[in-house]
């Protein structure tokens, strides 16, 4: 773009110039401006420079909570946001920016709307445990091939022939939550 011949200031550039106001040149003609991204306000500075995520959905949380605490200081207001966070992420989960959820034990940043799609069911699984030596071993285990009356780890160990252990098993049933993600 030239520069237009009634310009004297700021060499022609319209959009930075001090005279341009409301749209219009010093000429009254429209200048066309590129929408500029909303500036930070100071207090939004302080906060993320002292660690908060500066996105738009925390940000707002934030301005929320200052509102709430109006008169406060600053790092009084973070201070507080910050512990919120804390106290969730102690428990593993951390929304970020509302969209996404950081879980500490995967270690990743997981879309929300994938979260909200897992569905879990509740299973039990019987498993079978052969005596393995165990002394301690409280449980009681019964020989496959016979009939006997069942025997603790301790009395197997005592009584039965090291090469016949792998006979007595016992039934282990345990609870165990299945996940898959909905269409």
């Amino acid at each position: 773009m030239s520069k237009p011949q009634y310009c004297t200031q700021n060499n022609g550039q319209c959009a930075t110039c001090s005279l341009t106001n409301y749209g219009l040149d010093c000429a009254n003609n429209p200048v066309s401006r590129k929408p500029q991204q909303r500036r930070k306000d100071a207090f939004e500075q302080f906060a993320i420079s002292q660690g908060v995520h500066n996105g738009p959905h925390t940000l707002s949380d934030l301005h929320q909570l200052r509102k709430e605490h109006k008169g406060s200081r600053w790092i009084t207001i973070v201070e507080l946001f910050k512990a919120r966070g804390l106290a969730a992420k102690a428990q593993g989960v951390e929304i970020i920016d509302g969209s996404d959820v950081w879980v500490d034990s995967v270690g990743k940043l997981i879309p929300l709307d994938v979260l909200r799609r897992l569905n879990c069911e509740e299973v039990w699984q019987e498993t079978t445990i052969t005596f393995d030596g165990n002394l301690c071993d409280g449980n009681q285990y019964h020989n496959q091939g016979h009939l006997s009356s069942p025997m603790i780890g301790r009395d197997i160990a005592q009584c039965v022939p090291r090469d016949q252990w792998s006979q007595w098993t016992r039934k282990q049933v345990d609870y165990a939550e299945k996940w898959e993600l909905a269409d």
